[in-house]
């Protein structure tokens, strides 16, 4: 009887300790909401920063701009823009996307007698059988030794290209491979041209191939830049020994910062168009 209420006891004695851990926990994480500063084992999660930035707000609300703060390691300030109109932050702008313009390919083809524009994306002739590739082609093929020019317009400059069916006259209709030329002069080459042939045939096809940011005129046809556009996040982290805000872009911050020495409030200026916002917030001083 004796060993079982000592086993009872002991049971009693470990049940209040936990309780007391926990109710110890709970008054730290409620003290000081630092990951870093929670002393009890896998309540962190990883997390080591031991201040934090807090009460974090934009006045006047503003419904396209997201704000937040990350308090994993080393804390920083996150805004977002989904602003049509611009954004300044301490007179630096927020940028609201990142475009990328996506390269297209087209077909120079005959139809009816008369050259036009055709998206790869529209007619893969490539995908097709060569009985197809002939049937829908047979109009467009450049022969060996022909030669045709074209004029076109890439913003507010003019260039000529030109396909030489020279290029192929020795490698006979069974060659498989095409020939491409950087238009000289286009922004960072934007601009390719070239002639493709297809398997044992001998129709060599005129190609454009376009990364451009500006659009294309060509054959009274205008090839628009195919964009593709994502909103962004841009950071802005805390320099507490200067006691500014600076911009690091995109950038993830690892770097140390220096807390305050007692929680402190931080005021920003903004502006989005002809509107003026503040934004604030608050660091908290370091834990022990």
């Amino acid at each position: 009887m004796n060993k079982i209420i000592n086993l009872a006891n002991g049971v009693i004695v470990i049940i209040i300790v936990f309780v007391v851990i926990g109710f110890a926990g709970l008054f730290l994480i409620k003290s000081n909401p630092a990951p870093g500063c929670n002393q009890i084992p896998g309540i962190s999660g990883g997390c080591f920063s031991k201040f934090v930035i807090i009460n974090e707000k934009i006045e006047p609300k503003i419904s396209c701009l997201k704000f937040s703060s990350n308090n994993c390691n080393w804390p920083y300030l996150s805004i977002a823009s989904s602003c049509k109109k611009p954004v300044y932050i301490n007179g630096v702008k927020i940028p609201r996307e990142e475009c990328t313009t996506l390269r297209e390919t087209y077909w120079i083809m005959k139809n009816n007698g008369k050259y036009e524009i055709v998206s790869r994306s529209e007619l893969d002739l490539f995908s097709l059988s060569k009985e197809e590739f002939l049937s829908k082609s047979k109009e467009s093929c450049i022969e060996e030794y022909e030669k045709i020019s074209f004029d076109l317009k890439l913003g507010d400059k003019e260039y000529n290209i030109q396909f030489n069916g020279d290029e192929y006259a020795n490698h006979g209709p069974s060659f498989m491979g095409s020939t491409s030329h950087n238009v000289v002069g286009s922004p960072g080459n934007c601009l390719n041209y070239s002639l493709r042939n297809y398997y044992n045939t001998s129709c060599r096809i005129m190609e454009l191939s376009t990364n451009c940011e500006e659009n294309i005129e060509l054959m009274d046809q205008v090839i628009k830049p195919n964009k593709n556009c994502k909103i962004i996040n841009s950071y802005m982290l805390l320099d507490t020994e200067d006691k500014t805000l600076y911009y690091k872009g995109k950038q993830y911050y690892q770097g140390e910062q220096i807390p305050p020495l007692s929680n402190k409030e931080f005021f920003v200026d903004g502006i989005i168009g002809e509107k003026e916002f503040k934004i604030s917030f608050t660091v908290t001083k370091k834990c022990n």
